[in-house]
């Protein structure tokens, strides 16, 4: 640094002269060669390396680093990336995408880690959930399929277990914490699917063709091991206060016209062994009964057992019996 040059950067330095206005579009140059310029254009402040793609701005150096703060029209609304949080915190500003996408809109990739017990995403915690005002939502989609062929998700989820940890796909519990009078509905998630008023659904060819709200699927090849129990879907009743209402396992309701069957029964294999499979818990519990039955002339039905059925209150017996002709 020459002596000029050395006399002007310490009278700075010692606040003794100001730096120089720069008029529109007069640059403010760094480097020997000019590396990078910048300068103010009327209405934006322009930073421009002399070659594409060529350096980089960084604030801080992963020793030294200082909170960056940008704020949007308030005081509330800004982004603090802050260093003693090594978070980056969006106060009052939501995140829009706009544009063509040629990747990934949120991408993270398999050699991103997670420390233990941390999420991908969260929202609240237990103890400090998140709240929501009623009627609203936390994630909401409105998507459609204007063209293309065959079916798509638009949600899709895929995972593996490869250790003795288990995998579960999607859980979720919903619970009421309020007092008297309560809520009228609790309950974890709604499926309805329909066809609009003068739309249509085409004839099922395939096994997968038709409309349906869910599909509940176990497999395994011939050369899979399980030594386990396989059920696709899992009913559980747990209540243990009284019930005002009726409590069933499963409610099932028609409207519009009168469905063929309540269970339709398909195969591609041998079928079931039996209709329904009553274990050592329920062998002599209802709605399973012993003993002969009376049909309306009084007569004695023989019969091993009894399945009870509930008609509109007043219970009905269905004879069965463990022997075959």
């Amino acid at each position: 640094m020459s002596g000029l040059n050395r006399l002007i950067y310490n009278a700075i330095r010692r606040g003794n002269i100001s730096l120089a206005k720069f008029s529109d579009d007069i640059p403010l140059d760094f480097g020997s060669s000019k590396d990078v310029s910048v300068a103010w254009d009327g209405s934006a402040l322009n930073i421009l390396p002399l070659t594409d793609d060529v350096g980089a701005i960084n604030i801080g150096n992963g020793t030294k680093d200082i909170d960056f703060k940008i704020f949007l029209g308030s005081t509330a609304k800004y982004v603090d990336f802050n260093v003693g949080d090594s978070k980056a915190y969006f106060s009052g500003i939501p995140i829009d995408f706009a544009g063509a996408f040629t990747e990934h809109m949120i991408y993270a990739p398999a050699t991103a880690t997670l420390a233990t017990n941390k999420r991908v995403i969260r929202i609240g915690d237990y103890g400090t959930e998140f709240p929501v005002v009623g009627g609203q939502g936390i994630i909401r989609t409105y998507c459609k399929i204007p063209s293309g062929s065959g079916a798509t998700a638009l949600q899709f989820h895929w995972g593996i277990t490869e250790c003795a940890a288990g995998i579960i796909g999607s859980q979720i519990q919903m619970e009421s914490w309020a007092g008297t009078p309560g809520p009228t509905v609790v309950h974890c998630e709604s499926f309805i699917a329909g066809i609009a008023e003068g739309k249509y659904l085409a004839a099922s060819v395939g096994v997968l063709d038709g409309m349906y709200t869910t599909w509940h699927k176990v497999y395994a090849p011939v050369g899979a091991i399980c030594n386990g129990d396989v059920f696709p879907v899992w009913i559980d009743n747990q209540m243990s206060c009284a019930v005002g209402g009726v409590e069933a396992g499963i409610k099932t309701s028609t409207g519009g016209s009168v469905p063929d069957a309540f269970v339709w029964f398909n195969t591609t294999s041998g079928g079931w062994a039996s209709l329904f499979y009553f274990d050592s818990t329920m062998a002599s519990k209802p709605p399973l009964g012993a003993g002969s039955l009376k049909d309306s002339d009084d007569a004695d039905i023989k019969c091993d057992k009894y399945l009870i059925n509930n008609i509109n209150g007043t219970p009905y017996y269905i004879p069965l019996y463990d022997t075959l002709n």
